[in-house]
């Protein structure tokens, strides 16, 4: 995982606008079950996927510039258009409408970190969030990189982020084995942490973990 730099709202950027694109984004996602008809991207997603795109970071060994899911690090290239990008509400539990939608609440995911985070909302004894915010919280501090190719914790926010969006799933140990470049936030967090041991894993059970009032 790598610490991202927020990127600016598209101009005149409202509520509104997130809501609606939210709305045909989670329509979209319905019609994909039941037809094999692609899907159009409205004009509010468009507008918000390009704008969280401009989060881009510098790849580690070259001058160019990369979009990536902000979660998994997985590269939107070529083969990744807009309509494999989600907006995903990184606090899905605000009531305010306005602070739910606010700009500084969006975030660019792959359509499996969209997946396995959805709605989890989970709590501490305290009532605080206990998942890494890519634009606000330093990776390093609460994950370990091991040469196995998979990531360990070091606080219990970043166990919890591990298993909610899905960090050690197979098909990202494989990316990681085969292309180890392709995820810089791996490469400087192995660096960082080197030494480090994790916490004991704990494999959650995420269909029924969020039911405990800790993972309200």
């Amino acid at each position: 995982m790598l610490k991202l730099q927020q990127p600016p709202p598209p101009e005149n950027y409202s509520a509104e606008i997130c809501e609606s694109a939210l709305a045909a984004q989670r329509k979209a996602w319905e019609r994909n079950i039941t037809s094999s008809i692609s899907n159009k991207l409205v004009l509010e997603q468009i507008t918000i996927l390009s704008a969280l795109s401009s989060s881009s970071t510098p790849s580690l060994f070259t001058e160019t510039t990369v979009d990536r899911c902000a979660y998994c690090e997985t590269q939107f290239d070529n083969s990744f258009g807009l309509s494999d990008r989600r907006i995903n509400l990184f606090n899905s539990r605000v009531p305010e409408k306005e602070k739910l939608y606010a700009w500084t609440n969006l975030v660019l995911a792959c359509g499996t970190c969209h997946m396995y985070k959805g709605h989890k909302h989970p709590l501490d004894d305290y009532n605080r969030l206990q998942l890494l915010n890519p634009y606000t919280d330093a990776p390093e501090l609460h994950l370990v990189a091991l040469s196995n190719f998979h990531y360990g914790a070091l606080t219990e926010i970043g166990r919890t982020s591990i298993n909610v969006y899905g960090l050690n799933r197979n098909s990202l140990i494989a990316a990681r084995r085969a292309n180890t470049n392709a995820f810089p936030g791996f490469l400087v967090n192995l660096n960082h942490n080197e030494g480090k041991t994790p916490l004991p894993k704990i494999d959650y059970d995420l269909s029924t973990i969020f039911d405990k009032r800790r993972y309200k």
